[in-house]
Formats: C-alpha cells, structure tokens, sequence
C-alpha cells in the first residue's frame, strides 16, 4: 500500500489499494481499480472504487466532524461500530443490511457494497416516490436485529458483552444534546425561524410534553434493550421497487428498541409535512395525511407481528424460563409507546435545532416552508402527547383524527 499521509486520510490512490487490500478477490484485474470521491456527508470521507465493471465503496472517519474541522473532534471508534454493528444486524436479517467486507479500526476505514443501483429514501421521497414495500421490509428489519440482539434471544453473559462492545458515548452524548436537551431550551445550536418561536415557547412551557421529553431521555440513556441503529432516517436507506438496504450505523449503540421505530415514523410525517404543505387542495391535503397515516400504523403493525412471531418460535425451543416470553405483549406495548415519543423529539429536533431536513428546507416556496414547520411542530406535539398513553392506539383513523 502507498504510504499513508501525514493527516492518515486516504488520497484516491490509497483508497483503492485499500479496497484492494482488504478485498483481494473482487476485482479480476487490480491495475484497472480507480477510486473517486463521492461522499458529502457531515462526518465521514467516500469514495467508489471501481475496476469499470465491478464496484465496491471504501468510507473513512476522520477524527472530527467533517463539515466543521478539526475544531470539533470526534473519536474515529465510530468507524469500528459502524462495521460491527453492520455486521452484527447482517447475521439477523442479511436481505436489508448493507454488506461489510472489512474495516480497519486504527484508520477508521471499512470497505462495503456498493449499492448505487438503488436510491436513497429521503431523495425519492422529496421527488414524490412511494416504495409500497419499503416500510414492510423495514419493520420486518428492525424486528429482526431487535429480537436476536435482546434478553428474549440473548444469554446474560452475551448480552453484557455486547453492552460493552456496542458502547458510544460521543455519539450517545451528541444524540442526547440534540434530541433531548437543546431544542427543549434556549440554545445557540438551535436554528428555527422566528415565526415558529410562540409555539416553540409555548411547547417547552408545557409540563405535559417536558414530562414526556425526560421520560424518553431517560430511556434512551438507561434502556439497554437490543442493537439499535441510532440514526435510522430517510437518508440511511437505501431502495428500489423489491428491497431496502439499511446503512450508515456509526450511532448504534443497545439501547431502547423504540428509537429507531420513532425515527424512521419521524422521517415519514416530515415528509408528510411537506408534501401537505406544497397541496393545493383541502382534499389533496386530506388525501396525503390519510395515507401517512396509514403508513406509520402499517409500519407499527408488522413490526408487532414480525416481533411476537420471532419470540413465539423462541419459547417453544427456549430453555429460559417461560415469565420472560410472557411478558412480550407488555414489553412491545412500551416499545410502541416509545416509539411514538421518539417519533416527536425528532420531528421537533428537525425544525427547532441544529439539523434540519431537505424534505422541508428544500422546499421552492417559502408560504409553503412555513406551512410545513408549523405542521411539523403539531405532529411532534401530538406524537409526544401519545407517548404518554399506556397502550397507544394502532388506528390510522384515530391518529388521523387526533393530529388534525
């Protein structure tokens, strides 16, 4: 391999042997392998590497925040989580989990498939895409990794293992801020329009919703639950007509089962939000909630049944004692309760803090960005509302109803 630069980030040259190194089957002739840089995320470095026929992608965590600098560092540990814990969901449920080939904690560099055939959720849902399956195949997923990463799969002694292995605090901590503590006070971080800020205020004076704030801030640092992803938004899915490809882990963590369920509903109604705003019609309008609606309820529903399916095949073979598979129905009660809490942090966090969405902010007019905010801002307040019910209700017709 060339001799890594001072900075220990890849050049072009460097990331295709690297890829090369780490892969050394893949490619029928080395000397044609090229890499370009592809990334423009927040955090990391990306490039394709390709032979022209065949292709494989090589990501890079520097140790700081890309879109910053150096100013703010941040540990290239991620780079070894974000391997693991692909690999780790890739043995639960392979079909959705983007393939590792290898990684290399001390550079913080891995090598994954290259899924550029297919497209980004969030993108196609901007550009009005619908993947019928997509949402299916998710809560299928998420109950998957969910059920083989928790105490109704999991010995005690390989579940605390896995506690250690999966420990985050950079990123738990920043996901802790950001969620939780600075959208919810006055912060310099926070970046939302000052016709937002009565509601805004409003919203944060109400014990009712505070309530619910610490509860799931509680949760999400104390509820060592299963593998979750972390981060599981429209932009960390891949999709086509027939399948989906969950990446981009670097937050995982164990931790409370319901976070990824809420995220990914948070990404949905935010895009809702969106899509109402830009409708001219009062039935268009209606039309388009009716149908997110359904889709966060459909999500709920088989993520339920895909769940209680796992555990009921695991008591019949189990030696645990049976008390544990009983308490299942009481357990994905809370974790639905959960994920509605979530679901509302996120949408308040996306128009209240630091990082906002393109669904909204790319938005050509403004009268429709600021129909969007303040949508946004009463499904966070209605979601953070049924968060605090002991048993949520499933019924599209009823969450309909009660958001608007």
């Amino acid at each position: 391999m060339a001799e890594a630069p001072s900075s220990k980030f890849f050049t072009l040259e460097q990331a295709a042997e690297y890829c090369v190194k780490q892969v050394p089957d893949f490619f029928a002739d080395s000397s044609k392998v090229k890499a370009s840089e592809i990334g423009n995320g927040n955090l990391n470095y990306v490039w394709k590497v390709s032979d022209g026929d065949k292709s494989l992608i090589v990501k890079q965590a520097p140790p700081f925040i890309r879109c910053v600098g150096e100013s703010w560092p941040l540990t290239i540990d991620r780079a070894r989580i974000e391997a693991e814990s692909l690999i780790e969901m890739g043995k639960a449920c392979p079909e959705y989990t983007v393939k590792i080939f290898g990684f290399d904690a001390k550079l913080g560099a891995m090598v994954m498939e290259d899924l550029s055939s297919m497209e980004v959720l969030r993108d196609a849902q901007i550009a009005g895409r619908w993947f019928p399956k997509c949402s299916q195949q998710l809560a299928t997923w998420i109950a998957e990794v969910a059920f083989s990463t928790s105490d109704f799969s999991m010995e005690s002694d390989a579940k605390h293992k896995m506690i250690a292995k999966f420990s985050n605090p950079e990123l738990c901590t920043t996901s802790n801020a950001v969620f939780f503590v600075q959208p919810w006070t006055t912060h310099e971080m926070n970046n939302h329009e000052a016709y937002l800020k009565p509601t805004i205020e409003k919203m944060r004076a109400n014990d009712k919703l505070r309530l619910a704030v610490a509860r799931l801030q509680a949760k999400f640092n104390s509820s060592a639950q299963c593998l979750v992803h972390g981060d599981l938004h429209t932009g960390s899915i891949f999709v086509s007509e027939d399948s989906c490809k969950v990446f981009d882990t670097e937050f995982a963590y164990i931790g409370p089962l319901g976070f990824d369920l809420g995220l990914y509903i948070a990404h949905l109604l935010l895009n809702c939000a969106s899509k109402v705003a830009a409708a001219e019609s009062a039935d268009t309008k209606k039309v388009l909630v009716a149908k997110y609606c359904k889709e966060v309820i459909d999500f709920m529903t088989i993520f339920r049944e895909e769940f209680m399916k796992k555990v009921i095949a695991a008591k019949s073979a189990s030696e645990k004692p049976g008390v544990i598979y009983e308490f299942c129905n009481d357990f994905v009660d809370e974790v639905l309760q959960d994920a509605f809490g979530f679901a509302g942090t996120d949408v308040f966090r996306r128009t209240v803090g630091i990082s906002h969405v393109d669904d909204v902010d790319k938005m050509e007019s403004e009268k429709a960005k600021k129909t969007a905010r303040e949508l946004s801002l009463k499904f966070a307040e209605q979601l953070l509302c049924i968060s605090l019910q002991a048993k949520p209700s499933l019924s599209a017709e009823d969450l309909t109803g009660k958001l608007f």
